[in-house]
């Protein structure tokens, strides 16, 4: 397998998130702890990660001209808005994942959560493209996007 093709990245965030899945619906059967304490927890994780990680980018380029480039670019550049547009798609990720963080909590079956964060967010993501970005649906698309819909509803069926 190429490691760089975007399955391989696909395949290895998909096994950290389920691990992540798993691991919150234990601990919030074998803790009396409650998802609004809980998330500030992940947050603390979640921007402790963020910092190592925006450590590591800054030394892998050996803090040189590059990093100091990537922090001129958002504070001084004539595109900012790109940059701030990023930044606050960060911010509806943290969004987001509060949303679904609620949920864990709420469900028996944490399966369910992924599964129906995929189809959902397939259908919208792809009818966003269609409306933002000129994206083609044809016959197959529309069957495709039917047989998500179908696949969630059986498998999340009691």
């Amino acid at each position: 397998m190429n490691l760089n093709h975007w399955i391989f990245f696909v395949i290895i965030g998909c096994i950290f998130y389920a691990i992540v899945n798993v691991l919150r619906k234990h601990i919030f059967k074998i803790t009396n702890i409650d998802a609004k304490k809980s998330i500030i927890y992940i947050l603390i994780g979640f921007c402790l990660c963020s910092f190592l990680f925006i450590l590591f980018y800054l030394f892998k380029n050996d803090f040189n001209k590059k990093s100091s480039e990537i922090i001129h670019n958002i504070f001084k550049s004539k595109n900012n808005l790109n940059y701030i547009a990023f930044i606050i798609c960060g911010g509806v990720f943290i969004l987001a994942f509060s949303c679904v963080h609620n949920a864990h909590f709420l469900i028996d079956n944490v399966s369910y959560i992924p599964l129906s964060m995929g189809g959902i967010t397939t259908i919208l993501t792809f009818l966003g493209s269609i409306i933002f970005l000129n994206a083609k649906l044809n016959f197959v698309k529309i069957v495709g996007l039917i047989t998500i819909l179908s696949g969630m509803y059986l498998i999340t069926l009691k």
